[in-house]
């Protein structure tokens, strides 16, 4: 995190814990199609389908490259790695190990990110909530 006068800069990575969250659900609905009472080429169709999402999703993780958000909290806004200007949404959901931040682009389409603890370094993590509950503190 990079932090000047009028701006604060996070660098998120891929998070290991939404991947094995996810990895789990996928386990758990195949574990369920097995189970269930119907034919067995729709278990074996289903559960196959299941993993093809799963490796879908694995390949997407693997391809994830660190993002950059640079804050500017006297403007209320952030500004994505592609240069796009956001402004901060009115309410953020903020606990002590996961934000989702609630960004609203100039042409109103709403972005949203999950930002667990392990996406970033700790410390990082710590300042991108207190930015977020002084701004929402102080409005």
């Amino acid at each position: 995190m990079r932090t000047t006068a009028d701006q604060i800069e996070v660098t998120l990575s891929p998070s290991k814990r939404l991947f094995f969250s996810r990895l789990a659900l996928f386990v758990f609905v195949s574990v369920f199609i097995l189970f269930m009472p119907i034919l067995m080429w729709g278990k074996l169709a289903g559960t196959g389908l299941v993993l093809l999402i799963a490796l879908k999703h694995w390949r997407d993780w693997q391809a994830r490259k660190n993002q950059v958000l640079r804050f500017v909290p006297s403007a209320d806004s952030c500004i994505l790695e592609a240069g796009q200007q956001c402004r901060l949404a009115a309410n953020q959901f903020v606990t002590g190990k996961l934000v989702i931040l609630y960004l609203i682009t100039a042409g109103g389409k709403k972005i949203s990110f999950v930002i667990p603890i392990d996406a970033m370094p700790e410390e990082q993590h710590r300042r991108l909530r207190q930015l977020l509950v002084a701004r929402t503190s102080a409005g």
